[in-house]
């Protein structure tokens, strides 16, 4: 199962439209990149990630924050004041509020979205939180076991 995803991930076009099947797929398959975004401490450290980040984990960023601009995956309230303070929750609505600038953004060209994920480079943490915390508690929870 885990290699026909990967065979139709390497081969499919930038421009085609996942679905939440294949989003969630590579959610789990890049987990742990998406975790390293998450623990990112500076925005330099998380630019240097993406940078070094293939063209799908960007892929699979974009959507994230698509998903995010839309209102499907949802922000943990506390940390609102944070985004809202910095001024990124703006920006990310105007950037990918709608399917059409989606679409535009995966057709730029790699430095371009990498330029464009940058902005968001200090933020990681915050938007990632929601979508990744879960499995955290879980992995520390383990470790307490042990």
């Amino acid at each position: 199962m885990k290699s026909n995803f990967m065979f139709i991930l390497l081969t499919e076009k930038f421009t085609k439209m996942w679905s939440n099947q294949d989003l969630r797929k590579a959610l789990i398959h890049f987990k742990p990149m998406l975790l390293d975004l998450y623990h990112s401490a500076t925005g330099k450290i998380a630019k240097k990630i993406l940078f070094n980040a293939s063209d799908k984990l960007l892929k699979c960023v974009i959507y994230v924050l698509y998903n995010i601009a839309v209102g499907n995956i949802s922000l943990d309230k506390t940390l609102y004041p944070k985004l809202y303070k910095s001024k990124r929750a703006s920006y990310l609505s105007k950037k990918l509020g709608s399917k059409s600038k989606l679409k535009k953004i995966l057709k730029y060209p790699r430095k371009k979205q990498v330029d464009c994920l940058g902005h968001f480079s200090s933020q990681f943490p915050i938007l990632l939180k929601k979508l990744l915390d879960h499995s955290f508690s879980q992995k520390s929870n383990e470790l307490e076991k042990k």
